[in-house]
């Protein structure tokens, strides 16, 4: 699932692929959760 949300986030850095989808995903939580992921399993990202 982390890698399926890893993959949007890439993605919506493309501009043809982010038109009307920036709304649809919260890079401020997605940031905290790769912080949380780092800090409980150090290593694993």
């Amino acid at each position: 699932m982390f890698y399926q949300l890893k993959k949007n986030y890439h993605l919506l850095t493309e501009k043809s692929f982010a038109k009307e989808r920036e709304k649809e995903f919260s890079y401020e939580l997605y940031n905290k959760l790769v912080e949380k992921i780092r800090a409980d399993f150090p290593g694993i990202l």
